[in-house]
């Protein structure tokens, strides 16, 4: 029962997203170039491989605290005493 709500309310959602207008945004404003420009700037002075890493082990961490939560709620759903 919970299913098919949650998938009509899924399809009202969807429909009313399709019927909004299409936005274009120009990339090639003036002000977009402009800070594109300056982000590509301070990203240049950056160590990315560094940055990549201390991302990668921030994402794994944070994978980690999932699996781990999903594995406590399934051991507190076990009727174990």
């Amino acid at each position: 029962m919970t299913f098919v709500i949650l998938a009509v309310v899924i399809v009202i959602v969807l429909a009313a997203i399709v019927a909004l207008p299409t936005i274009h945004i120009d990339a090639s404003a003036v002000i977009t170039s402009n800070a594109f420009s300056y982000i590509r700037a301070g990203l240049y002075f950056f160590p990315m491989g560094t940055v990549r890493a201390i991302l990668g082990i921030i994402l794994v961490l944070w994978i980690l605290r999932v699996i781990i939560a999903f594995i406590k709620m399934i051991w507190d759903l076990l009727p174990v005493a």
